[in-house]
């Protein structure tokens, strides 16, 4: 049967309970309003797998999560319209991803901490692209070849 639980802290947990033990699917709603969608067993979260989050700003992640974050393979869309699809270590986009701006502009290449970082692509709307390397977000050279 599919019930809420509050527990002292404030979490809101929604799902279906056996034996008193929550089960399955389920929604987990902070008190800072971050929505949690991850997969419940024997009354724990799942510490691996997929899921979505929704932060309170509108920004949700949809991918593999390890403890409640996003880890691995994953696509973040925020509020802004901005979409980052690739890899997440630790919650940020890290490795390689793809970017796309909501103007149509499209970054590929290298992130680190979830910024810009290394060899990387940058395509305009016009088409023309720079390709270059980004040291923490910024643009620091261009290259001919990535």
């Amino acid at each position: 049967m599919w019930s809420v639980y509050t527990f002292p802290d404030g979490l809101r947990v929604s799902g279906t309970f056996v034996d008193g033990l929550l089960q399955g699917p389920a929604r987990e709603l902070y008190p800072c309003d971050l929505l949690v969608q991850r997969e419940w067993r024997d009354g724990s979260p799942v510490k691996s797998g997929s899921g979505t989050l929704t932060y309170p700003d509108g920004t949700t992640y949809q991918g593999a999560l390890v403890d409640g974050q996003p880890q691995g393979d994953g696509q973040l869309c925020t509020a802004a319209g901005v979409v980052c699809s690739g890899q997440f270590v630790a919650g940020a986009a890290h490795g390689m991803a793809v970017q796309r701006m909501p103007n149509g502009e499209v970054f590929v290449g290298g992130f680190r901490g979830g910024r810009r970082d290394g060899a990387g692509t940058f395509t305009f709307l016009s088409g023309e692209q720079v390709k270059g390397v980004w040291v923490d977000g910024v643009f620091h050279h261009a290259v001919d070849s990535i």
